[in-house]
């Protein structure tokens, strides 16, 4: 695991749920360039939580939160919406695939939305990816007419189009047979191993954590003992 400056580091995290049904307390949580991490924890223990905030989707009540050497909790939404879609790689569990979009143009929406540069290797790179995961037979079809995993294996490669610095993936393989989740685990820890790049994994999977460099429970994270969702 490489000795390297912080990709996320969270100081006294604190957030709750509008109806303060919810509440999760982080002291301290640290993930390096190079490094992976998976989150454990039983259903509705805050690991999706957990990676809204690190995404800057959700914002904490007071702490900070800091990515890629800047602080989410000092930008506003605009700010935060622009630095996700240019250096975050977000695997959703419920994909977030555009139905409009075939799986081609979903793979490079960033490029669609302006947010990042290089149309001249557009098509090399939705290439690679489509068939690293299997799916560039596909690459003409629109959400709907695959299948639920063909469907995830593009949110995956959505995620990596942009060579993001930071991969947040909620259970990824969670829609894949065995033989293809352990191929696109084997890439996605590849990839947060080379450069300065980290994942960080939401899984209820826990014949996979020894591929990992750390893997915590959300129960030993998480130091509001109440919290419930």
């Amino acid at each position: 695991m490489p000795d390297s400056s912080p990709i996320v580091e969270l100081s006294q995290v604190h957030y709750t749920t509008p109806n303060q049904e919810f509440r999760l307390a982080v002291e301290s949580l640290q993930l390096n360039a190079g490094e992976s991490l998976a989150i454990t924890g039983k259903s509705g223990s805050g690991k999706t939580t957990l990676l809204s905030l690190i995404a800057g989707i959700e914002s904490p009540a007071t702490g900070g939160i800091r990515v890629l050497d800047s602080e989410l909790t000092a930008l506003s939404p605009e700010q935060r919406n622009r630095f996700r879609l240019q250096h975050l790689g977000i695997v959703f569990q419920d994909f977030r695939l555009i139905e409009y979009l075939t799986l081609q143009d979903n793979i490079s929406v960033a490029l669609r939305l302006g947010e990042l540069k290089g149309q001249t290797t557009k098509r090399d790179r939705i290439l690679t990816l489509a068939e690293q995961f299997e799916i560039d037979h596909l690459l003409r079809r629109y959400p709907h007419q695959v299948s639920h995993g063909e469907r995830q294996r593009a949110a995956i490669a959505r995620a990596l189009f942009h060579d993001p610095g930071l991969i947040l993936a909620d259970e990824p393989t969670g829609n894949l047979d065995p033989a293809t989740a352990a191929t696109v685990l084997k890439l996605l820890l590849r990839v947060a191993r080379e450069g300065d790049h980290a994942l960080l994994l939401v899984t209820h999977d826990h014949s996979c954590l020894d591929r990992f460099d750390r893997a915590v429970d959300m129960a030993d994270l998480n130091n509001v003992s109440t919290a419930q969702a």
